[in-house]
């Protein structure tokens, strides 16, 4: 807040997923309410757009907050605090003109592609921006939400937020698993065909080679509004590439890797598990339900009640462990729990810290953060080859410590390292 002060009331407040980030929302949204003022605050999801209201009401009471999105129509004018969905602020006025108020936007930098960068008005006088991961492969950063907001005024890593205990402390094993023969031919030759299709890609159409997130958003525009060959291009890597994805994600060998695991999950207060599909996710829940655990799918192909029921259920203890693919990859602030297991790994480092802080929240009884990450030997998910090098150089620099375990490592060394009981 102070920095934020200091910079005029403008800028982006960068810090690890689980730090507090809106607190900091809340705290700029008081200050405004108690000076008289008016505030509007971003969110990316429905999800979000109800977890802020309840935030905003739990800690100024006597503030009329309204929402815009997901059914709701409310209007500034007629509240203190309004919690807009970006696909409803887009195309909505906020802001009466020659008014004023403050801006709050939630995971930021997702107001900075083409279609969000809309909802970002002129009018607002103060402008807070919080984001775990500011920085975009594409550069928008620097070319919208860094001007719109003043950039960064503040951030929190790893190393500082554990040292000034703001988030847990934790420790990460990496567990290598292996094809069955026929996968590995499978694999083989998707692997080719995906390096064949990248290559003509980046030397025929002129697709950036990398940062990944740049080279996929490329392939997408391509795919949505390139040329017929731009197109059939795109499509094509995009259909031997998902295909490659979902063999490592499904294969056999991580469910069977899950029992490697079961001593750890056991000693787990809650757990939640991150797929890559929503099949793998229904597969992993029925795998662990076998194991003895109570485990449950959350993902988009639920309605939305009883995607609520899980995560109360969750809440409350009624729920031990959730197996989900992407639906609580960002912001959602789920409950206390103390073990992620990562089945797909994502090559994104935004998603990565994503992941890691769905379980980085500060423990009332001080116990450590774990962290368990399944990965195919000899595959583009493998450690040894590169993969998500940058995200775990972050994190070895942070944990506790970092161990790998190769695929003959006895069942019982992940537990002893992750810690567990027997049941």
């Amino acid at each position: 807040m102070d920095a934020w002060a200091a910079a005029g009331h403008r800028g982006v407040v960068e810090a690890v997923t689980g730090a507090g980030k809106t607190r900091v929302g809340l705290a700029a949204i008081d200050e405004r309410f108690s000076a008289g003022g008016k505030s509007v605050v971003l969110v990316p999801t429905t999800a979000l757009l109800h977890q802020w209201a309840e935030r905003v009401h739990r800690r100024i009471p006597d503030a009329a907050v309204a929402c815009l999105g997901d059914g709701t129509a409310g209007e500034l004018r007629q509240c203190d605090v309004l919690v807009a969905t970006l696909d409803s602020a887009r195309s909505r006025r906020l802001l009466a003109p020659g008014h004023a108020a403050l801006l709050v936007a939630d995971e930021c930098h997702r107001c900075a592609s083409e279609v969000n960068r809309l909802s970002l008005a002129d009018g607002f006088d103060r402008r807070l921006g919080l984001s775990a991961t500011h920085a975009r492969a594409d550069g928008a950063h620097n070319t919208v939400t860094g001007p719109y907001f003043g950039g960064v005024v503040y951030r929190l890593g790893y190393p500082a937020a554990i040292a000034e205990n703001v988030i847990a402390r934790f420790k990460v094993a990496l567990l290598a698993v292996s094809f069955s023969a026929p996968e590995r031919i499978q694999y083989d030759y998707l692997d080719e065909r995906v390096r064949r299709a990248r290559r003509r890609l980046v030397q025929e159409f002129g697709v950036p080679g990398s940062p990944y997130g740049a080279f996929m958003r490329a392939i997408n525009r391509l795919r949505t509004r390139g040329s017929k060959r731009e197109a059939i291009a795109a499509g094509r890597y995009l259909s031997v590439f998902n295909r490659r994805r979902a063999l490592m994600a499904e294969t056999g060998a991580k469910f069977e890797a899950l029992a490697k695991l079961e001593e750890t999950l056991a000693g787990a207060r809650r757990a939640i598990v991150f797929t890559q599909t929503v099949r793998s996710a229904e597969r992993t829940a029925a795998e662990l339900l076998d194991l003895g655990f109570d485990a449950r799918a959350l993902h988009s192909g639920l309605d939305r009640d009883t995607r609520r029921s899980l995560l109360l259920r969750f809440a409350g203890g009624g729920l031990h462990t959730i197996v989900a693919p992407q639906v609580l990859d960002e912001g959602l602030d789920v409950p206390d729990a103390d073990l992620a297991i990562i089945v797909a790994a994502s090559r994104q480092r935004r998603q990565m810290i994503q992941r890691m802080g769905r379980v980085l929240r500060r423990k009332s009884d001080g116990r450590m953060a774990r962290f368990a990450v399944l990965f195919v030997e000899e595959t583009s998910e493998d450690p040894a080859l590169g993969a998500h090098e940058t995200f775990l150089d972050e994190i070895t620099a942070a944990a506790d410590s970092v161990c790998n375990f190769p695929v003959s490592a006895p069942p019982g060394a992940v537990s002893a390292f992750l810690g567990g009981t027997s049941r």
